[in-house]
């Protein structure tokens, strides 16, 4: 037997504790909720797409299995909250306390759903100052933009990018370039001096030279 929907779209809350609900199979697509309190709520298969959170205190909540497609949380707090299995293909999120380990991404998503996805986790981390989480997101967000070009057969961008990714991991691992730099000098440098391609020329011969020079030229202490 199939578990029956409670259709409750475009329902409003504003102003009140629903902490501890517990809400399963329940349509609330186009829902509102402002300033509503879920504290250790739990959702589980729940349409929560178009729906809006704001000022919405949601530590410990749980989302399982729910689709939050193009819903829009604002000043919410996230602390010790779960999001699992969920699309939030189109989600945006602002001013809210969410981190990435708020988040356990599904598997199936597509490329371009986690690059929007990303984006807007990133400006949400840049504006609550959470800069490690900036950082890491924008590595995702470049490297799901990759999987669409590739997608898509846009070929020449997706090699630029998979040559960002190996160079500097798009700005955001810096010492990727430090090492290629050090591996490009020790390669072509132990390539010049076994082709001798300026011959008398090692460094350690002009040095010992400017080294007698200047012992040379020197006035006597005596």
């Amino acid at each position: 037997m199939e578990d029956r929907v409670a259709d409750l779209r475009g329902l409003r809350i504003e102003e009140t504790q629903i902490d501890k609900a517990y809400l399963k199979n329940v349509n609330l697509r186009w829902a509102t909720f402002r300033d509503v309190g879920f504290k250790n709520a739990r959702f589980v298969n729940c349409n929560l797409s178009q729906a809006k959170f704001e000022d919405c205190y949601l530590r410990r909540a749980q989302f399982e299995k729910c689709d939050l497609v193009n819903s829009h949380f604002d000043s919410c707090d996230f602390s010790q909250a779960a999001i699992a299995e969920s699309r939030i293909d189109f989600a945006s999120f602002a001013h809210c306390e969410i981190g990435l380990g708020n988040i356990r991404f599904r598997h199936d998503a597509s490329a371009q759903a986690m690059v929007r996805v990303c984006r807007s986790l990133k400006q949400n981390a840049i504006s609550m100052g959470n800069f490690a989480d900036a950082g890491h997101l924008t590595y995702l967000e470049k490297s799901h933009e990759r999987r669409a070009l590739q997608g898509r057969g846009e070929w020449a961008r997706w090699l630029g990018s998979l040559a960002q990714d190996w160079l500097w991991g798009y700005g955001e691992k810096p010492w990727r370039l430090v090492a290629f730099m050090g591996v490009n000098i020790l390669v072509f440098g132990t390539a010049q001096y076994w082709a001798h391609a300026l011959p008398g020329k090692a460094c350690w011969r002009a040095s010992s030279r400017c080294w007698r020079g200047r012992s040379a030229s020197a006035p006597s202490a005596c």
